[in-house]
This record gives C-alpha cells, sequence and structure tokens, in this order.
C-alpha cells in the first residue's frame, strides 16, 4: 500500500481519462514530508518511481520472464505480466499501466519499462510467432523442438528412445509457477510419441496466450488515452520507442540541449571535466544522475521534444574548502549547480556520491497541475485527489 504505484493507482483510478489527456503533465506532486512542490520535478519523479515499483516483487504485477529464470539466451532484462493475478483489483491496475503508457506517449515523458516483442506486438494487433517466445523462453522453445522432433539432425527422438527421455504429460507449468491442463484430464494423459505433436501444438498455443487478459487491460488502459485506431497505426517497434524513448542516456543529445550560465561555457575546463566524467559513467550511472538532476530516467526521443534544456551553472560556496560541497539540482527547471572542484577525481567523486546517495526531491518551486492535485505519501498510506 505505502508504494507509489498504489497510491497513485487509487487517486487516479475513478478519474475521467480526459482530465490525463495532457501535453505536458497529466496531474501535479505533492510529496508529504518533503520540501518540494510541484514545477515538474515531482511529477517526473512520480512516474519514475512508479516505474521502479511496478518491476517490484511486492507489487506482484510483472515478473523476470523465463530466459532471466534460466540465465540462457536473449532478453534476460525484460518483464512480463503476472498471468496468476486476475482479480478484478489487479486487472484493473493492469489497465492503470496502460493508463501510464498513454500519458507517456502524450506527454512524451519516457516510462522505464523492459517489455518483450510480445507484449508489444499485442497491444499494437500484430501477430506473434515464435521468435517472440524464443526471445522469452529459449528453453520452452528448445523443449519443444525435443519433442517435436524439429530440433536438428543428430538431435531428433526416435520413437525408441522416446519414452526413455520424456516424462511430461498434458499439462504446463505458467511463468507464476501454477500447473494448468492443456485439455481436459490432462494431467492423465502422458505424451507419448503418437500424440506429442498435439501436445507441442497446444503447448506452443497456450505460451501465445498466457498474458491475454492482462494484456487486454493494459490495452484498455492505453485506449482511455489513445485510440485504438491510432495505436493500430504504429509498429510494436516505433510504440516501444513512443512509450520508453531511447534506451540508455544519449549523452551526444544531452550535450546538444545543454545551456549554460554564470561565467561557464562548453569550453570552460570544469565543463570539459564534467562531460568527460559522464561519458565515463556506466549506463546505470548515467541513469541516476539524470534522475538527479531532472527526476526521470530517460531523455526525450527526440531534440524537439525537450520541454527545456539542460542548464548547468557555478554553485557559489567558499572557495577555500569547495571540495567539501556536493553538486545541487533543481529537477523542476533541469537545472545543475556545479561547484568549482580542484581536480576531475574530486568532481568524479561528488557527482557520484550525490547521485546515488541523496535521491529525495526537495526545495523545488510549486506550480498546479493541469487538471489536478495529487498528494502522495512515501512515509504513510493516505492519499488524496484535489480538483481545481
Amino acid at each position: 500500500e505505502d508504494l507509489l504505484f498504489t497510491q497513485a493507482f487509487h487517486c487516479l483510478k475513478d478519474v475521467d481519462p480526459a482530465l490525463l489527456k495532457q501535453k505536458n503533465r497529466s496531474w501535479s506532486v505533492k510529496l508529504e514530508n518533503e520540501g518540494a512542490t510541484d514545477h515538474g520535478g515531482p511529477y517526473r519523479e512520480s512516474i519514475t518511481q512508479m516505474c521502479v515499483d511496478l518491476h517490484r516483487p511486492a507489487l506482484g504485477l510483472l515478473l523476470p520472464c523465463p530466459n532471466k529464470v534460466h540465465q540462457q539466451g536473449y532478453n534476460e532484462d525484460k518483464f512480463l505480466p503476472n498471468p496468476g493475478v486476475s482479480s478484478p483489483e489487479k486487472l484493473a491496475e493492469f489497465e492503470f499501466v496502460g493508463t501510464l503508457l498513454g500519458v507517456a506517449i502524450r506527454t512524451k515523458h519516457g516510462l522505464d519499462l523492459t517489455f518483450p516483442s510480445l507484449v508489444w506486438k499485442y497491444l499494437v494487433g500484430d501477430n506473434i510467432d515464435r521468435s517472440d517466445l524464443e526471445a522469452i523462453d529459449k528453453v520452452f522453445c528448445n523443449t519443444i523442438d525435443t519433442i517435436s522432433g524439429s530440433s536438428g539432425p543428430g538431435r531428433a527422438l526416435s520413437p525408441r528412445t522416446f519414452n526413455e527421455v520424456i516424462f511430461e504429460n498434458f499439462t504446463v507449468r505458467t511463468l507464476d509457477s501454477r500447473i494448468v491442463e492443456l485439455k481436459p484430464g490432462g494431467e492423465n494423459i502422458p505424451v507419448k510419441w503418437n500424440n506429442r505433436r498435439e501436445y507441442c501444438e497446444l503447448l506452443e498455443e497456450f505460451k501465445y496466450h498466457e498474458f491475454d487478459k492482462q494484456l487486454d487491460a493494459i490495452k484498455r488502459g492505453i485506449n482511455n488515452i489513445i485510440p485504438d485506431d491510432i495505436l493500430n497505426l504504429l509498429s510494436w517497434k516505433e510504440l516501444e520507442f513512443r512509450v520508453c524513448g531511447n534506451p540508455g542516456v544519449d549523452i551526444t543529445l544531452l550535450k546538444r540541449n545543454t545551456r549554460y550560465s554564470g561565467g561557464f561555457n562548453e569550453d570552460h575546463p570544469l565543463i570539459i571535466n564534467f562531460w568527460e566524467v559522464l561519458i565515463d559513467m556506466t549506463p546505470e550511472e548515467q541513469v541516476l544522475f539524470l534522475r538527479f538532476v531532472w527526476g526521470r530516467s530517460k531523455l526525450p526521443s527526440a531534440e524537439f521534444e525537450f520541454e527545456m534544456k539542460f542548464h548547468i551553472q557555478p554553485a557559489f560556496h567558499n572557495v577555500e574548502n569547495i571540495d567539501n560541497y556536493l553538486p545541487e539540482a533543481h529537477t523542476c527547471f533541469f537545472t545543475l549547480l556545479l561547484p568549482h572542484y580542484s581536480s576531475l577525481e574530486v568532481m568524479k567523486e561528488k557527482i557520484l556520491y550525490a547521485i546515488t546517495s541523496c535521491r529525495e526531491i526537495d526545495t523545488d518551486f510549486n506550480i498546479q497541475g493541469p487538471s489536478f492535485d495529487m498528494e502522495i505519501s512515501e512515509t504513510e498510506t493516505s492519499v488524496s485527489v484535489n480538483y481545481f
């Protein structure tokens, strides 16, 4: 209940979707027990934190794909809907996930979600094929190939060896570890040489549709914001790009959309050191830096989508002790206050400490959102929505 996603869901589940169809922000946020009021930074941070919450086991909506569990194949970083949660409340939460996807498309605030092609294809109505299954569960596909006899020369089973190595029945283990019958009485029907192809066809068909109920709910949520006739104009890759933006942090794109003040310019030694520090970061650290200065984990997809440029200005502190200070950020204004550190090494140390240790939003200015104000507690379960 204390997850930001859960609080936001309860705040917004009964809101008219028309109120969320905004250009820049769909709500404004007040974080209790923090000094920040919303001029954009807390809103972006709320979106980012909800994406983090979505991947938390405690929420139970998403599960790692089988390739992650088996540590085989591609897409070990991808997540799938949990097929075992289908209560009305949980399906409403999946619908809210879809609403967030639609909001991301309209506001151009990318979501840090890691869905495989199977999910994106379903949402735009594309055909799901064998390659999509292999992209999430290579062990399953290898098993199907072995049983059906299409695993290649030297690996195919014969009628004589089949029963020596195959001990399955007409059931399947779901992603959430439930056992489901593929046909009535399937638990008592062993897979034999003569019925192996039927078993493989039923198994593959089940896997194609394992997440339909949850994906239908997500699609309803998207359609609350983006009409289906527009959504279906997109390819699955275009939908993923519009929802998630560029993967990682494009430093070149960020640099092109940066302005300087207070005596800084792109040729200033401190600025040269700054970009060297940023380029030298790991992808995970670069995402943390973006969250630190802007409250979001992804850059806009293109240059024209930047609502404001990244702003770097000096932090004016006691020059004698300048290396004791950390950089400061105003997430509402995408601004970094950078002290005049004595060396590149000191700058790297202070920036890395700040982005990994100083995660709270604070001291931003206030502006009312376009539709309503959403008050979210990070320490309590009480939430409220104020319309204006």
